[in-house]
């Protein structure tokens, strides 16, 4: 049960992550809609720089959940003997979240505050999530426990047949049978919850964040084609046809 909780709380988060990253890059898209290309490059690149760094935290975090080791020296300074310390500019998310934060804040951008509060909240959302990732990637179930539990699982289950010799079987061929199917069923699930209690991975039991991380990256690659297939003018048309739906709207155009 420890191990499946896990393995749903991972699986949560890793999504809940990776739908919040693309967010982001769509709010980044929407609030230079109506900004002409042509006459603002500046807010052109602010635009691309803003959605390069997304697919930048996309491919750290994979990097970072996936490798145990990374993930202890993120979580705790833990570096291994046998690997070179980690360059926190190369492997660190929250590197690259700071940079996003900075780029989103102080960008060549006119944004309202409501607009720029929106951004970093959608930021943060992803930051809570990744938090959460990293707990249970650099958090193993605790040794002890597991010894306990394995030890009890193995003595119950080989001192079974004490127990059937008093019991309904009367026949050694009948417990027998009964004694496989039991064994085979709780050690089975002792190495269904062995995997289960390492979440991060491209294995078929796993969560596949490999996986998540491609198609976050293609919703977002969509996103792009269909913000530069339209013209400015049909984006400040689809942005004027949506106020007139609001209540209230007053058409100024004569």
């Amino acid at each position: 049960s420890l191990a499946y909780e896990r393995y749903k709380s991972a699986r949560y988060h890793t999504g809940s992550a990776f739908f919040s990253l693309r967010e982001l890059a769509q709010l980044i898209l929407t609030v230079s809609v109506t900004i002409d290309d042509d006459e603002l490059q500046s807010v052109k690149k602010w635009r691309t720089q803003g959605v390069e760094k997304i697919i930048d935290l996309l491919d750290l975090t994979r990097k970072a959940v996936q490798n145990d080791k990374l993930a202890c020296y993120l979580a705790r300074n833990e570096v291994d003997n046998d690997l070179k310390p980690f360059s926190l500019e190369e492997y660190d998310p929250f590197h690259a979240v700071q940079e996003l934060r900075i780029l989103l804040y102080t960008g060549n951008m006119q944004l309202q505050l409501l607009e720029r509060v929106t951004l970093l909240s959608k930021l943060n959302e992803y930051v809570a999530n990744y938090r959460e990732m990293l707990n249970l990637a650099s958090t193993p179930i605790p040794f002890p426990l597991i010894q306990m539990g394995r030890a009890f699982l193995f003595l119950w289950t080989f001192t079974m047949p004490l127990v059937l010799q008093q019991g309904p079987f009367q026949d050694l061929i009948s417990a027998e049978v009964f004694l496989f199917f039991l064994t085979f069923g709780f050690i089975g699930l002792e190495l269904v919850s062995t995997k289960l209690s390492s979440p991060f991975g491209d294995n078929s039991q796993d969560i596949q964040v490999s996986a998540l991380r491609d198609a976050t990256l293609t919703g977002i690659e969509n996103d792009l084609e269909v913000m530069n297939a339209l013209t400015v003018g049909e984006r400040r048309q689809r942005f004027r046809a949506q106020g007139q739906n609001l209540p209230g709207y007053r058409n100024n155009d004569g």
